[in-house]
């Protein structure tokens, strides 16, 4: 562990969360840094969405090699540190405990201040002591004995073969073809007379178009926007927004995708890829209220997957006004980001619709079948890649402790227990989904170019049966599938009278607890752990 900032007070410096500047403070390890002035190698992208966020440390320790993480304070600007991380609900009792310390240091051996001091620390104030505890609590959560191992191994194997986590000539290859493909199929579908005049042309190619959407949100957006397609920062950022290209926000994708779902992989409470209202059209969780249209989800939903890129049209919009999406609260928009998503929307209209209307002349039925095959098309791949990761019958949902807000498990293994693999090792499969048939690798080195998964995926299962953490995973993408309306027809069943999820009201414990978790929440301030 990193050693300490000097301390010249009896008792370290406490800060308020809600005094700290979404512009300039870090929270690593509940250690506060002013960072205002650093400049980051990851590029200024990569920093803000971590800045004034609780999950920082998570991100931090996940994204950096071990090297970094067990010394950080040894990269960051001098002087940097600021205090540590003192939560509002937590002032009052600690003052309390403060003062008690010390009328038990002037009257040693008092009961009644023992006891009062005993309590008070159970309740959650922090003694200089404490705080120390309290760091490397949070330090061995997420950078546990287990992941440390896994991360160094993953490393020397790399090291070991000369390898980079990112910039593989293979990738820039890749991308190349993947962009070549889209603007030579929008061509054909657009501007070719002889496919214009062929419905089974037409056809075809928007369907072979809609696969050429899905693989570069795969193989090329997905590695950028984590930071894994190469060393230099703006060429992740470049190949980021080629989700922006292909009518997405990358902005709205990188705070749902990685400071939510990323950091709380199949939490119930906290991930946003599994949050549902209530009603909901499906249900993927036991602990959701049980309707009669889940009869048919097995049925109804493989057709509601090919919606997701027409979602993104709305969905975007609403997230960046409410600056919120699935219970992720976002970093502020900047004036900046809101100018580049308005202006990579309107771009997306107008090569989508504009251009085939205005300038080439094509009737509206002609655009509409392109771009609905195209999107739908594009959509059930991508959808069905996502699915067969966490919503499976081999994924596990985790709770949050219903007291500290945290999840029971090291951070490390809950993201491996909420993951599945489908056909790891397969070069093939690899390249298709971009590494998402490895994704508890991916999830592990999220910042690691994916076509270096396939090598390290026996590392990780074996690293994982030495630590009995349960490594997950299907032969086939096939079986994975099958997998998942597994779930999606258990869960589309009523659940008995006699059962612990009633469809009139769910779980009653689960509902209690949640009482209680959005009673916490609505006390925290305004950025929440995501």
């Amino acid at each position: 562990m990193s050693s300490s900032p000097k301390e010249t007070l009896s008792r370290p410096p406490r800060v308020l969360f809600s005094s700290l500047s979404a512009a300039k403070h870090l929270i690593l390890n509940n250690r506060i840094y002013n960072i205002e002035n650093f400049s980051h190698p990851g590029g200024p992208v990569i920093l803000s969405q971590a800045l004034k966020r609780r999950c920082a440390w998570e991100l931090f320790v996940s994204h950096h090699r071990t090297d970094i993480v067990e010394n950080y304070e040894d990269y960051l600007p001098e002087n940097a540190f600021v205090g540590y991380l003192q939560e509002e609900r937590l002032l009052k009792v600690d003052l309390d405990h403060e003062k008690r310390v010390k009328d038990e240091l002037r009257n040693p051996g008092t009961s009644a201040n023992q006891e009062m001091v005993q309590n008070c620390s159970t309740a959650g104030a922090l003694s200089p002591a404490q705080y120390k505890l309290q760091m490397e609590g949070k330090y061995q959560h997420v950078y546990s004995s287990f992941y440390a191992t896994l991360k160094k191994r993953v490393e020397h194997h790399l090291s070991k073969s000369n390898k980079s986590h990112r910039d593989q000539p293979l990738m820039y290859l890749k991308a190349f073809l993947s962009l070549l493909v889209y603007i030579f199929l929008y061509v054909l579908l657009y501007f070719s007379h002889t496919v214009r005049e062929s419905m089974l042309l037409t056809v075809m190619l928007a369907i072979g178009w809609g696969w050429s959407t899905a693989n570069i949100g795969m193989n090329i957006m997905h590695d950028g926007n984590h930071g894994a397609f190469s060393n230099r920062w703006y060429l992740n950022s470049l190949t980021g927004y080629s989700f922006d290209f292909m009518g997405g926000s990358s902005f709205v994708w990188r705070m749902i995708h990685t400071n939510g779902h990323h950091v709380n992989t199949n939490v119930e409470e906290k991930d946003p890829d599994i949050h549902t209202n209530e009603p909901h059209f499906r249900r993927i969780r036991d602990s959701q209220k049980w309707h009669f249209w889940y009869w048919f989800q097995p049925f109804y939903l493989p057709i509601m997957y090919s919606t997701l890129i027409f979602e993104f049209a709305f969905r975007d919009f609403a997230a960046m006004i409410l600056g919120a999406w699935g219970g992720t609260i976002f970093q502020e928009v900047s004036l900046t980001e809101w100018i580049v998503f308005l202006l990579v929307k309107l771009w997306y209209v107008g090569y989508q619709f504009v251009v085939p209307r205005v300038i080439i002349g094509l009737s509206w039925s002609h655009i509409a079948l392109v771009y609905c095959l195209c999107s739908m098309v594009g959509s059930e791949i991508l959808v069905c890649m996502f699915q067969v990761n966490h919503v499976t019958d081999k994924a596990e949902m985790t709770h949050c402790d219903e007291d500290t807000f945290e999840v029971p498990h090291d951070w490390a293994s809950f993201q491996i227990r909420g993951s599945t693999d489908f056909a790891p090792g397969s070069w093939f499969w690899n390249h298709f989904s971009g590494g998402l048939n490895h994704q508890i690798e991916h999830h592990l080195f999220p910042s690691m170019s994916h076509v270096h998964y396939p090598a390290i995926q026996p590392i990780v299962e074996q690293t994982c049966e030495e630590f009995g953490v349960p490594y997950r995973y299907y032969d086939t993408f096939w079986d994975a599938l099958r997998g998942h309306f597994r779930v999606l027809w258990r869960l589309s069943c009523r659940p008995s009278s006699g059962s612990s999820i009633a469809s009139s009201g769910g779980d009653l414990n689960l509902t209690s607890q949640k009482a209680k978790f959005n009673d916490k929440i609505s006390k925290r301030e305004s950025h929440p752990d995501s």
